[in-house]
């Protein structure tokens, strides 16, 4: 696939394809005779992970030296224990954040049906009547979502 389609499939500019080629996290692109960059369906995969482990917090660098560790390996028994350990730390960080979002999750489920008391409410919002509501009072801790609504109200 030429260069346009892509960046256009992957969700990236030409000029980061282009980057992430002259980095070598992608491999050269074959050439047309007309000049044109042809790039393979591994290509998008490959860039899928990198957007995946940038999402993780990864710097190209990082990235480029798992790619490059594989590429140097000679067997696979000496390319796996340093994937296996880089892994490792990726999925600890995943289960990190999963957990973090699980904890935001049931904060805004939380806020939202504190919210919804308050769509019965004539009173205007401000922090000394809405600390005083028994809908929020009687919710024991508040979320913090509903916690920082109030407190700049």
């Amino acid at each position: 696939m030429k260069i346009g389609e892509l960046a256009k499939r992957a969700g990236m500019t030409l000029r980061t394809l282009r980057y992430y080629e002259e980095l070598g996290l992608i491999g050269r692109a074959v050439r047309t005779k007309g000049g044109f960059r042809l790039y393979a369906e591994d290509d998008l995969q490959k860039l899928q992970l990198i957007k995946d482990l940038q999402w993780l917090n990864l710097s190209l660098s990082q990235i480029r030296e798992l790619f490059l560790e594989r590429k140097g390996a000679k067997t696979g028994s000496e390319m796996a224990p340093p994937a296996k350990a880089f892994l490792r730390q990726r999925l600890k960080e995943v289960e990190t954040r999963i957990a973090r979002y699980q904890e935001l999750q049931r904060a805004l489920i939380e806020t939202m049906d504190i919210l919804q008391v308050c769509t019965a409410c004539d009173l205007k919002p401000c922090k000394e009547v809405c600390f005083d509501c028994p809908a929020i009072t009687g919710w024991g801790q508040v979320p913090l979502p509903m916690h920082v609504l109030i407190a700049t109200s």
